[in-house]
């Protein structure tokens, strides 16, 4: 092992430094839609598509971000896309005072002043980096490094088909997230002696599980005087309970691609009531 060191005459990680190399840049298209209706209908709209490269990247295993993931003597190979962008994302807000008419007495005390709002998010997943635990120990290092692809595999046929919940491995069935014929053992032998050296996939080729979210309001507001009301809210979370989840497991083994948590909880619902007398 003294012999493979970066460094000659030093121990795996007995000579460090620090140097400012790192770098990133972000570009987007950011479009944004308002627009005041008649009757009390109102709405936003924003959509952004973009993309975040940098080669300061989460580490796994670590839970940090860092330089030196993948051969610390390359930049190149440590560049993509950052793990917290989502590349694209719709986002829709809006407001509604439905349209019962106006009436007199109990009618109008039960069929007025209802309101509905809510907000729609329409999102990518975040850029995945698929680790091997077992490579890089061609120096006796911790850098970590991606993972590496099996001859005639490439980044478009890393991914299962199939919906989200038909890949979410484990106990709940289906072959995973990602097909597990895409990576092999990291390299061996040759310039690498008998430790093993850095895998070939980039930093973030593919994306996690995306998220389609409602969370709407509904408001019925009672007058009482021209001062005085009682407001009766009840509020829906993820309205239509539907199941979104988290990301895969990352690290290459044997559960490689299983998903184990949803990002948004089930439905959740709430009630308030309020009595408004802004006069006190």
């Amino acid at each position: 092992m003294s012999l493979r060191v970066p460094y000659f005459g030093y121990q795996p990680v007995g000579l460090q430094g620090t140097s400012f190399d790192g770098r990133s840049n972000y570009n987007s298209l950011q479009v944004t839609l308002r627009k005041n209706f008649s009757h009390g209908f109102l709405m936003q709209a924003s959509y952004t598509y973009s993309k975040d490269l940098s080669d300061i990247n989460y580490i796994a295993g670590a839970a940090e971000y860092g330089a030196n993931f993948n051969d610390p003597h390359n930049l190149a190979q440590q560049y993509g896309a950052v793990p917290f962008n989502r590349p694209q994302r719709f986002v829709i807000n809006y407001s509604y005072d439905l349209p019962f008419g106006v009436h007199q007495g109990l009618a109008g005390r039960l069929l007025g002043g209802w309101n509905v709002s809510g907000v729609t998010t329409l999102q990518d997943g975040t850029p995945l980096n698929i680790t091997d635990p077992s490579a890089d120990t061609i120096y006796g290092t911790t850098a970590g490094s991606t993972g590496q692809l099996c001859p005639g595999q490439t980044y478009g046929s890393i991914l299962s088909s199939g919906s989200i919940t038909q890949r979410l491995g484990g106990n709940s069935g289906g072959s995973g997230y990602f097909n597990s014929g895409s990576f092999c053992a990291a390299p061996t032998g040759g310039i690498y002696g008998n430790g093993t050296g850095f895998g070939d996939s980039g930093i973030g080729v593919v994306l996690g599980p995306g998220q389609f979210n409602w969370d709407i309001s509904i408001v019925k507001t009672t007058r009482i005087t021209e001062t005085q009301a009682f407001i009766f809210r009840t509020e829906f979370f993820n309205a239509f309970n539907h199941a979104q989840f988290n990301n895969p497991v990352v690290n290459l083994g044997s559960t490689l691609g299983e998903i184990t948590s949803t990002s948004v909880n089930p439905r959740i619902m709430q009630f308030a009531v309020k009595f408004s007398n802004p006069l006190e």
